[in-house]
């Protein structure tokens, strides 16, 4: 119950800073005829040491979840804890300057004081929340102040390939540090759990339970990072870098296979999960688009998409075609249908992973002839849906994964000469209809494993 309180602190920590900087602009900036308003201010102060003091009791109760540094926490602590009584003779001394005028002399030094115990305090709060580099010289030189590991500087493709290179340290790793440590490192230990070094990503965090191939099935750490990103357990948190899908294929595939981080690249770099890694760790790469010239879209429809929140922008500078993306709309109903038809011709690109869409949405996709690029993973599709997804003759890419549609379904589909590439993991598909397929259709590449685990 304590620590579910405590959660509270990051939320409420805020109103002393602002209240107590409110008075400050108050007493020396705003009220020229101090008098006049020296009440305003002395309740305002108040409220400021109130607060502060709710805010550090807070603070005192998250502090035994036990996921920050002891020595930057305690720092933290004592400043804020100085910052409450220094706050309270603040006012103390405001309330009472008028009958004794030596409070009044040491009023303006006292409220100097204030102001730097709330920005000393507040940087510890930041270090603890952010890392202690978050207001550095040197995060401020880099964009959004994130580093970049060196591991990253270099990507890893095909044509750079060495013996010494292994799938932890070379792909994982670097995931890892960009994308998780900065909230699981020995100073911020989210969830207690570590991911600085091998020996920590396995030991695992609160659950207890150690990362080992036999439960990564039951591990926090596949679970989170499959969870929808609305979810509240959703790892990386929502406002954070997420995972690209191909990052998540790969940790996945890693843990199932053992963990171990002596697995080579070299060794296992045809299998499909690890081909699809490397090939997008190079520059972004768009599909060719081989498609009859078509007119620009008209600027009221495309308009129209603001007001539901839908992304649409051009393939390329200049070009007619269109990516749409519907990402952050779950919805999908007739009136997002009929929105679509008024831009069918120029969508290249359609993206409704995520969405609500349902096999009677489907037969509008249909009629966008020129979509190169078909994106419907977690949703709720079946093998109806394949009727609209063989209209599209110019498809090249596919992504069913995490529908309903089953080995039937897939060798349903009409497969034409510009198809290349279907990814389908964690569908109805089965590993048996997945060879039988590539048997019939040996030039197009699937990307499937194993059905992840159920969350």
């Amino acid at each position: 119950m304590y620590q579910f309180l405590g959660r509270f602190h990051p939320l409420l920590v805020h109103i002393p800073i602002g209240v107590l900087l409110l008075a400050f602009l108050m007493e020396y900036f705003i009220f020229k005829k101090k008098a006049a308003f020296s009440f305003a201010i002395e309740v305002t102060l108040l409220i400021g040491y109130i607060s502060a003091i709710v805010a550090a009791i807070l603070g005192w109760l998250l502090s035994f979840s036990g996921e920050y540094d002891v020595t930057l926490l305690n720092k933290h602590q004592w400043w804020g804890i100085s910052l409450c009584f220094v706050s309270f003779f603040l006012w103390g001394f405001k309330k009472y300057a008028s009958q004794k005028p030596y409070f009044e002399k040491l009023y303006k030094p006292l409220f100097f004081l204030t102001i730097l115990l709330l920005l000393v305090t507040g940087h510890f709060g930041g270090s603890l929340t952010h890392g202690e580099d978050f207001l550095s010289y040197q995060s401020i030189l880099q964009e959004d102040g994130k580093k970049t590991p060196d591991s990253l500087l270099k990507k890893i493709q095909f044509n750079n390939l060495t013996p010494s290179l292994t799938v932890y340290k070379d792909l994982g790793n670097p995931i890892f540090e960009t994308k998780c440590i900065s909230c699981h490192n020995s100073k911020k230990k989210k969830g207690d759990y570590q991911m600085q070094t091998y020996d920590f990503l396995l030991k695992g965090g609160k659950s207890g339970k150690k990362i080992v191939q036999a439960s990564v099935v039951d591990g926090e750490l596949i679970k989170r990072m499959l969870l929808d990103k609305n979810e509240d357990k959703h790892m990386p948190p929502k406002g954070k870098g997420q995972l690209t899908q191909s990052e998540i294929n790969l940790i996945y595939w890693w843990f199932y296979n053992g963990a171990s981080p002596e697995i080579k690249i070299l060794d296992v770099k045809t299998n499909d999960t690890i081909k699809t890694f490397l090939s997008n760790q190079g520059p972004e790469k768009k599909p060719a688009l081989n498609l009859k010239k078509v007119k620009e879209a008209n600027l009221v429809d495309l308009a129209s998409f603001k007001t539901i929140n839908w992304q649409v922008s051009p393939i390329s500078k200049g070009s007619p075609f269109l990516e749409v993306n519907a990402g952050n709309v779950p919805e999908f109903s007739n009136t997002h249908q009929s929105l679509l038809l008024k831009i069918a011709p120029q969508v290249a690109w359609l993206i409704l992973g995520n969405t609500k869409i349902t096999d009677a949405g489907m037969p509008a996709i249909g009629k966008c002839s020129n979509i190169v690029k078909l994106n419907l993973q977690n949703t709720i599709i079946t093998n109806s849906s394949i009727v609209s997804i063989n209209l599209l003759t110019q498809l090249e890419y596919l992504n069913i994964a995490g529908t309903g549609i089953t080995d039937e379904g897939l060798f349903q589909l009409k497969v034409n000469k510009s198809l290349k590439k279907i990814f389908c993991w964690n569908a109805k598909i089965t590993k048996d209809g997945v060879m039988r397929f590539k048997k019939l259709h040996p030039f197009i590449e699937i990307d499937f494993f194993l059905k992840y685990p159920s969350v």
